[in-house]
């Protein structure tokens, strides 16, 4: 799921995904399930401006993700 917000990012602005998050970022935000700007930027590499930028559209994902039963 996480991955797939990164492509869709990437795409809208036109660059690589990771531009928008590296994998070890998507990997420490899957395994933390932060749950508000402040949250995310406790995982390192997430500044100010990612945050801004991309922040809500990751946090959704994990808020509403839910394992499978």
């Amino acid at each position: 799921v996480l991955r797939g917000i990164r492509a869709r990012l990437a795409r809208e602005r036109g660059g690589p995904p990771y531009v928008v998050f590296y994998d070890t970022m998507l990997k420490h935000l899957a395994e933390r399930r932060p749950t508000t700007i402040d949250d995310l930027h406790e995982i390192y590499g997430v500044g100010a401006k990612k945050a801004a930028d991309f922040g809500d559209a990751f946090l959704d994902a994990i808020r509403t993700w839910r394992r499978p039963e």
